[in-house]
Order: C-alpha cells, then structure tokens, then sequence
C-alpha cells in the first residue's frame, strides 16, 4: 500500500508542470505568454492585497503568465491564510499559483579537523547562501467576502499612471548606453536583422527607422542585449548551438523572458511580432523539461540585473 502511495504522490503534477502545461496551451493558440502590451491598471505591476508590498524578478513574469493563461485582470495576489486572517474564502474551484519565494540559510564553516572554523576574532566563521522555495498564493479574483472591494482599492490607491512617454524612452535610452559603455559593447544599426554575435561581442541592430515604434525597437534591442550578458566574460552563458536545436531554444528562451522583466521595468510595451517557429521549439523544450521554465527565469534575472542592476538590495 505505502508503495503505491508512493506512485501516486511521484505522479501527480508539478507546480512546473501545471504552468508549463497552461503556456503549452496558450502557444498552440498562437500566443506568446511572455509578450503583452501594457497594461494600466495598478501601474502594471503584481501586488499582495494584504500588504501592499510589489512582487519582482522572475516572479513578475511568473505572474503575467498565469494572469494570461486564465485571463486575470487585475494584478492583486494573497495567500490563502492571508485572505483567511482577513475575513475572505477563497470561491470553490479556484485554482492556485506558484511563485519562488527567497530564503536565507546559514550554517558553521567545519575546518579539516571536522570542528568549527574561526575567524581572526575567534568567532566561528558562518556561510550563507539563499535558496528558493515554491510558494502557493491565489489571484484575488479566487476570493470573496465582505470588505472585499474596500481592500482592493485600498491597496491600488488611486490609479498609477505610466511616466509620460518621451520620459519612458528617455529612461531606456539612457539604461541600454549605460550597460554598453559598463561592458564595453557595441550596437552596430545596419540591415534587417537584429542579433547578438558573441565572436565580436556585437550587437547588430535594424536602423531605427524600420521599427514600426519605439517601443519595439528597445524590446528588440533589450533581447539581444540579454543574449550578450551570456558572453564568457560576463555571466558565461552562451554555448554554441545552431538555429532550431534545443540549446538555442533554451537561449532564446532566457532572452524573451530578459527582456520581458526590461520592459515591465522600464514601463514598455514588450509586444513584438510572433515567430510560430520560437513557439514551437519552446513547446518542445518545455514538454520535455517543465523544470526549464524555471531555470530559465533564474538565468533571465541574473542578466536583468546585469543591465540594469539588481531592483532588490
């Protein structure tokens, strides 16, 4: 019995699985999960109704995925006991979402001799290093309750606006010299293809005047600009791969999912045109690892960071 136990609990879905299977579902339409327009409402960024506190990094596109996949509108999350302690029930058959939540561990530094190392002080020596861990919290949508409304606009307050937009382009102007001239690259604008070359660590772009807007000439600038972060002497991340393996998947994966995170920061539209051909392999890659998907995220906030600086100290 406690053997088939086992197989039953190894069986069921992973967080990973269960969002992956939901971003399947949203590519065979069509759609990419990782590009949208923007969106007003709550300044566009996701938010605990409870405490007001921002969610960042991968957990920002973790979010907009799931509220793509099931067509949530507003950006307000709570945990089911914080929704509990406020006097709400979460609606039968309400699903719930997976985010990472940062944890700190330390422990003792052990020397050859299998006791405590010391420092110059006599102190023992402490290694820290955080993890994450997957956490559950539902839409506010999933709840309802008395007070309900009145929480809601409380923790939107009045309407966030978006900085004007010469103000936005200004500011992405700005942060994309700030990383070429921190990392010594070059933009070259020529032709009609926009892509990263790491053997002359360039980046090549379209003049300017053939993107249909601003805004998605600096979505299209930021992706090739996350594939740069991958070079040896930076995150060393890029591997050799050609054009439909899965390790160029993988990348071009890290690379949207950058970019996204850019955008959503610098307060842009991170909508460009659809490749079939990208949504394809990713539906491969994602079938055969969901745990990818994750990865992915992680490698996409380290670049984030790298262009443009770790948005939580």
């Amino acid at each position: 019995m406690a053997t088939k136990e086992r197989t039953k609990k190894a069986a069921k879905p992973t967080p990973e699985e269960k969002l992956c299977n939901e971003l399947i579902e949203l590519m065979e339409k069509g759609k990419n999960p990782w590009r949208k327009e923007w969106v007003s409402k709550n300044d566009g960024r996701h938010q605990n109704l409870i405490t007001g506190n921002f969610y960042h990094g991968g957990n920002v596109a973790l979010l907009e995925m799931y509220a793509m996949a099931r067509d949530y509108e507003e950006a307000l999350w709570l945990g089911a006991n914080q929704g509990i302690k406020a006097g709400l029930t979460i609606k039968k058959g309400s699903k719930a979402v997976y985010i990472t939540r940062p944890q700190l561990n330390a422990r003792e530094v052990e020397g050859k001799d299998g006791k405590p190392k010391l420092d110059n002080d006599g102190n023992p020596v402490i290694a820290a290093w955080t993890s994450y861990k997957a956490c559950a919290v539902f839409h506010v949508s999933c709840f309802e309750g008395e007070g309900l409304e009145e929480m809601k606009k409380k923790a939107l307050g009045e309407e966030q606006v978006r900085n004007e937009e010469p103000k936005r382009l200004e500011d992405c102007e700005n942060a994309a010299k700030a990383y070429h001239k921190q990392e010594k690259i070059e933009t070259v604008w020529v032709g009609s293809r926009a892509c990263y070359k790491p053997s002359k660590d360039q980046i090549n772009m379209p003049e300017r005047k053939l993107f249909d807007n601003s805004e998605a000439l600096y979505a299209t600038w930021y992706h090739e600009m996350v594939h740069s972060t991958g070079h040896e002497s930076r995150l060393n991340r890029l591997k050799p791969a050609s054009f439909g393996s899965s390790e160029y998947a993988k990348e071009e994966l890290v690379a949207e999912l950058g970019a996204f995170l850019i955008c959503h920061r610098l307060q842009i539209s991170s909508n460009t045109t659809n490749h079939a051909a990208y949504l394809n392999s990713w539906i491969s890659s994602l079938r055969q690892d969901p745990k990818y998907l994750f990865k992915a995220l992680g490698k996409a906030t380290s670049a984030v960071n790298r262009i443009l600086g770790s948005e939580v100290k």
